[in-house]
């Protein structure tokens, strides 16, 4: 694969990277089998951190397997002490010979929004020259999704050898958003080209570009279907064409697109072993797609939102909508944005609207095109498909135990594949909350050892281990193959158990094997039964 120098440092890493955040949805099997096949097809650089439940120490394991030279690219946040430990635990764990190749700040913009010491004299940027002049960190960078005037002050400050930032030619993503009632602005990806990759070039600063491909929404994913509204406008978008098209922009050294499967890492890779730019023609094919899918996806700028006149929050009910009609990023929904929180009627307000004065700056018909994603919604929440509303989540805890009222969970969403044994079996995907006051802890030798134990009447029939602790108040995915196939339709519990004893049942699911006779008319019918 081709490579890249990053900044002007001696680094040079691989034209397409693999970003790592969608690890958690995957189970485990899956996701290091599409790390490795990511390695083997020259991807020498991975965009990994800490918030992504356990992706970090898949990431090493994968390396460590492939014996090849692959660059870790992890960040940090928080406060000053929380920022260096996490420093110096990506050192044991992704350095070479005492020293990182790629680490830096994770969202710097969120981090200076909040307060964190970011430019002070021990602060995050003056902790990463250090690092640097020590010898101990080989290239500085940042994350950012703040607007162009914000990353301009980036590149010119001369302290980052690397900014990775989103863009693509849709001009926005899946969990774009408009934010200016939280008092913040974000990303402007049609101004992000115009205003940074030249001004990047001219300063020998490393632009790597995450949200190559929309977070899904160029491009049909395999691993993460999309609702069947969202895929026929995109069907025919290559994501090898859309990451040439990126690659070929001044300024811009790699991109880093998530994948979900080997096939997905395996397409992406081609993109870096394919001759620098695209063929002309295909450029103006892509270009044309992308330029269809504009008149019927959101780009959630908020322009419209002041124009309504049934006051409806035009651009989260889109967000929310396009977060789970195309469920690659589902991990960064909101719960005060919920779809039927902020539109719990059924009958979407559109259709009774007697005075139509919302209007799209980009030509967007709102009614229509909000119109079909409520119906989406509605459908997706009958097939089980959508979280619990955020005011049905009742926290579960043991009435006995060891510490009676812990564990305490909230289940988000149980999701389970009603008929199993068949090569194509949906996993499991259980996302729950720590609503107690003790961390659950993956190590098996701690006192607040947590784990997943998949129960038939009183046997226990498979133990799923949390990938990383998770703190009272943080959540936790769940993502696995059931190893058991029942013979006959039987009934599954999943139940938290805690090292001292104590247990607390999650969910259970009514399961049958796939070669059920009645298992076509049951699935024809409704949701998989599962009651959490």
């Amino acid at each position: 694969m081709r490579t890249r120098r990053v900044g002007r440092t001696d680094l040079c890493i691989s034209a397409v990277g693999l970003g790592t955040c969608q690890l958690r949805l995957l189970p485990e099997a899956r996701a290091l089998a599409t790390l490795r096949r990511g390695i083997e097809l020259g991807v020498d650089w991975i965009h990994t951190s800490p918030d992504y439940e356990g992706a970090e120490e898949l990431v090493a394991r994968a390396v460590r397997e492939s014996e090849r030279v692959v660059h870790v690219a992890s960040d940090g946040s928080g406060q000053m002490p929380h920022f260096e430990h996490l420093y110096e635990q990506a050192l044991r764990r992704h350095g070479r010979g005492g020293r990182l190749a790629l680490w830096g700040i994770s969202c710097i913009d969120d981090q200076e929004f909040v307060g964190h010491d970011v430019w002070g004299p021990r602060g995050m940027v003056a902790f990463l020259r250090r690092e640097k002049a020590a010898g101990r960190l080989e290239a500085a960078f940042c994350t950012t999704h703040a607007p162009p005037e914000y990353v301009e002050n980036l590149i010119t400050s001369g302290c980052f050898d690397a900014i990775m930032l989103a863009w693509n030619p849709l001009g926005f993503h899946v969990l774009s958003s408009f934010a200016a009632a939280e008092g913040k602005r974000y990303e402007d990806l049609a101004a992000t080209g115009a205003r940074l990759f030249e001004l990047a070039r001219r300063h020998e600063v490393s632009l790597l570009v995450m949200k190559s491909l929309g977070g899904g929404l160029l491009g049909a994913s395999r691993a993460f279907p999309p609702h069947a509204l969202l895929a026929a406008e995109r069907a025919h978008i290559r994501a090898e064409d859309v990451l040439r098209h990126i690659l070929a922009q001044p300024g811009v050294t790699a991109v880093v697109p998530g994948a979900g499967s080997p096939d997905e890492a395996e397409e992406d890779a081609r993109a870096g072993h394919a001759p620098e730019g695209i063929d002309p023609a295909r450029e103006r094919l892509l270009l044309e797609r992308v330029a269809s899918l504009r008149g019927v996806l959101c780009s959630r700028c908020g322009e419209c939102e002041t124009t309504c006149s049934q006051g409806l929050p035009i651009s989260w009910l889109f967000r929310d909508a396009y977060v789970w009609m195309n469920p690659s990023d589902t991990f960064d929904a909101v719960d005060r944005l919920h779809y039927f929180r902020l539109h719990p009627e059924t009958e979407l307000a559109c259709a009774t609207c007697r005075e139509r004065t919302c209007e799209c700056p980009a030509g967007l018909d709102i009614p229509r095109e909000l119109g079909r994603v409520h119906d989406a919604m509605i459908e997706l929440r009958a097939a089980g498909r959508l979280p619990l509303a955020p005011d049905a989540r009742a926290p579960g805890a043991p009435a006995s135990g060891a510490d009676a009222g812990e564990p305490c969970a909230r289940v988000i969403y149980a999701q389970v594949p009603r008929a199993l044994g068949g090569p194509s079996s949906e996993p499991c995907k259980l996302w729950i909350e720590n609503a107690g006051r003790r961390a659950w802890s993956e190590r098996a030798r701690s006192p607040d050892h947590a784990w997943l134990s998949v129960r038939r009447a009183h046997d226990e029939v498979q133990r799923i281990e949390l990938r990383c602790g998770v703190e009272p108040g943080a959540r936790a995915h769940l993502v696995f193959d059931l190893a058991h196939v029942p013979r006959r339709r039987e009934t599954l519990r999943f139940e938290l158990q805690r090292a001292d004893g104590a247990s607390l049942e999650l969910a259970r699911a009514s399961v049958e094997p796939l070669e059920s006779p009645s298992w076509w008319q049951r699935w024809l019918g409704g949701a998989p039964e599962v009651r959490a």
